[in-house]
């Protein structure tokens, strides 16, 4: 037997992503990830992006956050970076996306309902439904007194 780690992943909202779409100022961006075993998904970055990068991962850190603050951010990377993170959420583990517009905070992934659990596995077998129902049903059980509070 196999143990796996499942969990949820974070999904992008698709309001924010149009409301996103439609701005032209950011004042603002931050976003916070699980601190990646592929350094590759960053390539582009450099100088003190990277060295903060490896320097988490010399920690041992189980995350790391980027916030970048100005008068009129560039779009276009802002983009680059909610592409990495829709393209490859798996891999990177984003944990959270937002940015700060002209007059709006944007929070991608507005709710979040963090679990993840370790299941036994044969190594020959797939993740399948027979593995991920009863995932869900503990996910729900355990953040059920979450999400009562939530829907009242």
């Amino acid at each position: 037997m196999d143990k796996k780690q499942i969990e949820f992943d974070l999904i992008l909202e698709k309001d924010v992503l149009e409301k996103f779409d439609r701005a032209t100022v950011f004042k603002e961006f931050k976003f916070r990830i699980a601190t990646p075993s592929q350094l590759g998904l960053f390539a582009d970055m450099k100088g003190d992006e990277l060295a903060k990068l490896n320097l988490a991962n010399d920690f041992n850190a189980d995350s790391l956050t980027f916030e970048v603050k100005s008068k009129q951010l560039n779009k276009s990377k802002i983009q680059e970076i909610i592409d990495i993170f829709h393209n490859n959420s798996t891999t990177a583990e984003f944990k959270s996306l937002s940015a700060i517009g002209e007059n709006e905070f944007l929070d991608f992934v507005k709710y979040k309902l963090f679990y993840s659990e370790e299941i036994e596995m044969k190594k020959s077998e797939e993740l399948t439904a027979v593995y991920i129902f009863p995932f869900l049903k503990n996910a729900f059980e355990n953040k059920k007194e979450y999400l009562d509070a939530y829907q009242n």
